[in-house]
C-alpha cells in the first residue's frame, strides 16, 4: 500500500503563483507529516454537544418540531427513529417522503429525497455510509441502549 503525504512548503509568496515555478526543491519545505482518512464516526456527540442522559424528553413538544439534514443518507429501520409514541407529522408540513424503493417514513422521518451522485445507491435516501444515521441521530433521535 502506497502512503500518501502532507507537505507544507509555507505561506505562498506575493503576486502570480505558479506551482511548478515556485517550488523546485525542497528548501522551502515547513513540514512533512503522513495523509490519513479519518471515519466519520464518533461516540462522543452527546459529551461534545454538552448533554447528558438525564434530559428530560417531552414528546408532545418534539412532535410539533422539524429537523433538516442534508448527509450521507438515514437507515429509517434504526431504532433512533421510531415514531412511537409521536404525534402526527405537524400541520404545517407540506413534504413528501421520496426516499427511494423500499424507503419507509413515519411520524418521526417525515421526508427523506435522494439526490444522484456520482456514486448512486440504487437511487435511494439510505446512508450506506453510517454518518447520515449518526448526525440526524444526534439532532434527533431516539435515545437507543
Amino acid at each position: 500500500m502506497m502512503q500518501v503525504y502532507i507537505v507544507y512548503l509555507g505561506s505562498l509568496s506575493r503576486g502570480e503563483y505558479e506551482t511548478s515555478s515556485q517550488h523546485q526543491s525542497m528548501e522551502e519545505v515547513v513540514s512533512v507529516f503522513p495523509s490519513r482518512t479519518l471515519q466519520l464516526h464518533t461516540t462522543r456527540s452527546w459529551d461534545f454537544m454538552g448533554f447528558n442522559q438525564s434530559i428530560t424528553r417531552k414528546r408532545s413538544v418534539e412532535s410539533d418540531i422539524i429537523v433538516g439534514i442534508t448527509d450521507t443518507g438515514i437507515w429509517p429501520e434504526s431504532k433512533s427513529f421510531s415514531d412511537k409514541g409521536f404525534g402526527p407529522v405537524p400541520k404545517k408540513w407540506k413534504g413528501a417522503c421520496k426516499g427511494g424503493i423500499n424507503f419507509p417514513c413515519n411520524n418521526k422521518i417525515i421526508r427523506a429525497r435522494y439526490y444522484p451522485t456520482p456514486v448512486v445507491y440504487d437511487n435511494i435516501a439510505r446512508d450506506y455510509e453510517g454518518h447520515g444515521t449518526h448526525a440526524a441521530s444526534i439532532a434527533s433521535g431516539n435515545e437507543v441502549n
